[in-house]
């Protein structure tokens, strides 16, 4: 069985946790990278390709009305993170498993499901740095893609508002 043990108490409790998630956020903003956020309705999918690269599906892979536009960023660790703006809405379940078969990380990917499954608003989420988020800005406005910059939640809270 891979991955072993994914679904463990323990890792769901973790990766539900609004004040560790808030944590986490925390450290990549005091590191100087903007934290986009997006609504899991939208249409989009984000891949953090850690390959670098964008893996190709074939035709028959790809549920119609998904191939469309899409941008691509540079990661602070030189990586790329690609955006792909759907025709159509998707479900939540076929975005999280064509973001994996597009080539993102399928533990950020099943995580990112799990917060959303948890009610954490900062569910689907993307690290770039300044100059790239400049850049992936007036594409995602252009396309009407809801997003917001998390900030950390004020003294005294646990969720952001």
């Amino acid at each position: 069985m891979f991955p072993p043990n994914i679904h463990t108490d323990e890792v769901f409790q973790y990766s539900a946790d609004e004040a560790i998630r808030n944590t986490q956020l925390a450290k990549a903003v005091s590191a100087g990278l903007v934290v986009v956020v997006f609504d899991a309705a939208t249409r989009l999918i984000t891949i953090d390709a850690d390959s670098g690269e964008l893996r190709q599906l074939s035709e028959p892979e790809v549920p119609k009305g998904i191939k469309a536009d899409h941008f691509v960023t540079t990661s602070k660790s030189g990586k790329r993170h690609y955006y792909l703006r759907t025709s159509e809405s998707i479900s939540i379940a076929m975005r999280t498993v064509l973001a994996c078969l597009y080539g993102s990380d399928p533990m950020r990917e099943y995580l990112s499901f799990v917060r959303h499954e948890a009610g954490i608003s900062s569910a689907w989420v993307m690290f770039e740095t300044p100059t790239e988020f400049a850049r992936l800005e007036p594409w995602l406005r252009k396309n009407y893609i809801p997003f917001s910059i998390w900030q950390p939640p004020p003294e005294g809270t646990t969720t952001n508002p």
